[in-house]
């Protein structure tokens, strides 16, 4: 028998790294999310995207092109999607990690690393 873990709900779920829910607070956690910011299609996020990101972020030896981290990999967007000439090609993404990626916002990169004083890794 697996080892099980109760919810917040009170339904057990299978212990398994880094699931916290069951399937069902999981699916109506997920639906509140998409509610408030709306689902990644809805974001903009193309099956090209989608497929180029799985591509970085999955390479041997990937790692945060500004601070090194190895874990919590995304693709970001050289020249921001709020910018004309953005593109979700291989061309303008470039792996970055979590806390990079969310503190880059739609800055450029030079008002970015200005900014927070960040160097290349």
């Amino acid at each position: 028998m697996a080892l099980m873990k109760l919810c917040r709900c009170g339904e057990e779920f299978p212990a398994v790294a880094g699931v916290t829910r069951c399937d069902d607070c999981t699916a109506l956690a997920n639906a509140r999310r998409d509610a408030r910011r709306g689902t990644s299609k809805q974001r903009g996020y193309t099956q090209t995207y989608r497929r180029n990101r799985a591509l970085l972020v999955s390479a041997l030896n990937a790692a945060c092109e500004v601070c090194g981290k190895r874990d919590d990999l995304t693709a970001d967007h050289i020249i921001p999607v709020s910018e004309p000439g953005s593109s979700d090609e291989m061309w303008n993404l470039r792996v970055l990690c979590g806390d990079c990626n969310s503190s880059r916002g739609n800055k450029s990169d030079a008002e970015w690393l200005n900014t927070n004083k960040i160097g290349r890794a």
